[in-house]
């Protein structure tokens, strides 16, 4: 009998939380390749990117949704949550980053009244670019309300850079706690650039027009194939979210992470639904 493609949805999400649980407790671990970026290094195991995140939400008042677009700032690569390369010591990349995230976000109100401490919300898109940065000349600006105004939170300098990978949402959270703080945690499929408009979502070959090169590939180079899920978090714990006088949402501060795992048997079969997730349909933008 043939799944039909909202079955087959359904199959991935769910199995893709359950990978979500389970990464919680020990995320599996993966091996970095820093000369396919052009930076003399050993090969690097880890199970986690960390780093620093900050966001601009443009607010819709009457349907209680969030629209907008931040990044994420790489500076670690950790190992059973202890530090082993930081990036910016002695043989490895310098500040600011040479890798990072920039992402699309929206989402709609779940509980609590809208853009005030006590919220929740579920995500409804979540796509998602990770970068290298060989030449090491990104600028950041992070996201800020300025006297009521909203300014959102920027890379430029980055025409010169390389895509690795991106992704696209399958089920997240986020929410704004008492304390004044922001929090969303999501669980993405994630596919890595192996050729010019090429990328493999596990051993899955898709169309990917914003990839340039394989160099992705000779990045992650363990194993493979390379794990089909990313999941990511942002957390922050006080001051980490302003409301300008539009109700435009401003997250500033906030420590994130990346970790990777792989899609659970027998969700794999599901990947030929992935142009429902319409993740081949991101395209490279210039902050």
């Amino acid at each position: 009998m043939t799944t039909k493609p909202r079955n087959m949805l359904r199959t991935l999400i769910a199995c893709a939380t359950l990978g979500a649980a389970t990464s919680a407790f020990a995320a599996p671990s993966f091996t970095i390749d820093l000369n396919a970026i052009g930076v003399a290094a050993p090969l690097l195991v880890g199970d986690k990117f960390q780093g620093s995140s900050t966001e601009m939400l443009t607010s819709d008042l009457i349907n209680k949704t969030h629209s907008g677009d931040g990044w994420l700032q790489i500076n670690s690569l950790t190992l059973a949550n202890l530090g082993v390369a930081s990036f910016g010591t002695s043989g490895f990349p310098a500040p600011p980053a040479d890798l990072y995230v920039t992402f699309h976000l929206e989402d709609k109100l779940a509980s609590g009244t809208f853009n005030t401490a006590g919220s929740t919300y579920t995500l409804t898109k979540l796509d998602f670019v990770l970068w290298a940065d060989p030449n090491k000349n990104a600028t950041f600006t992070s996201a800020k309300v300025t006297a009521g105004v909203a300014s959102a939170a920027t890379v430029t300098n980055n025409a010169d850079d390389i895509i690795l990978g991106f992704g696209s949402l399958i089920t997240g959270t986020a929410s704004l706690n008492n304390l004044g703080g922001a929090a969303l945690n999501s669980v993405n499929l994630f596919a890595l650039c192996s050729g010019a408009g090429q990328a493999l979502i596990g051993s899955t070959a898709i169309v990917a027009p914003q990839c340039a090169n394989d160099t992705g590939k000779k990045f992650f180079v363990a194993p493979d194939p390379f794990f089909e899920l990313a999941f990511t978090e942002f957390n922050n714990t006080s001051q980490g979210f302003e409301v300008a006088n539009d109700g435009t949402l401003v997250i500033t501060q906030a420590s994130g992470g990346v970790d990777f795992n792989r899609v659970p048997e027998p969700a794999t079969l599901a990947l030929a639904g992935l142009g429902l997730l319409g993740i081949g349909a991101s395209r490279r933008r210039k902050a």
